[in-house]
């Protein structure tokens, strides 16, 4: 017994020692994206006419493999003149309940349309009645198609 107490005193340490094993990105490198939701891209075309709602949403099959989507396209023409805002927004909010973490929208306006209209589009996308829908906004340049010859 004698023996036994100095060998401990000497052997044991008061410190505690914990491993945590970290993974980091090599130096430069980019941190993995975050896995995407359903709803892959949506976009909206503005043009005097009426605007159009683009969205690319991965399939919810059994069998689907990666980066399999459906593509959807509804064209939501104008009242008297105006956008159709409230059409706009309905369109968002069905596309908002199948991915609520979707927060990137972009808004692909038509060089015809007045900015009163651009301003009014991006507010209508950002919030409805119901709450927050795509708050994330980027603007993109529409390409026109080219005019139809006879």
């Amino acid at each position: 017994m004698f023996l036994l107490l100095p060998f401990l005193l000497l052997t044991t340490s008061t410190q505690r020692l914990v491993g945590l094993t970290l993974s980091l990105p090599e130096l430069g490198g980019l941190l993995p994206p975050e896995p995407p939701g359903r709803v892959e891209r949506v976009e909206i075309e503005a043009r005097p006419e009426g605007l159009r709602v683009l969205a690319q949403v991965r399939r919810a099959d059994v069998i689907t493999s990666a980066g399999d989507t459906q593509a959807f396209a509804v064209t939501l023409p104008s009242q008297r003149g105006e956008a159709d805002l409230a059409g706009l927004q309905a369109q968002l909010r069905a596309l908002k309940a199948l991915d609520t973490t979707r927060r990137k929208l972009t808004l692909r306006p038509s060089d015809a349309l007045p900015g009163q209209t651009v301003v009014a589009l991006m507010d209508a996308a950002r919030a409805d009645a119901q709450g927050e829908l795509f708050p994330e906004l980027s603007l993109a340049t529409l390409t026109e198609p080219p005019p139809e010859t006879p």
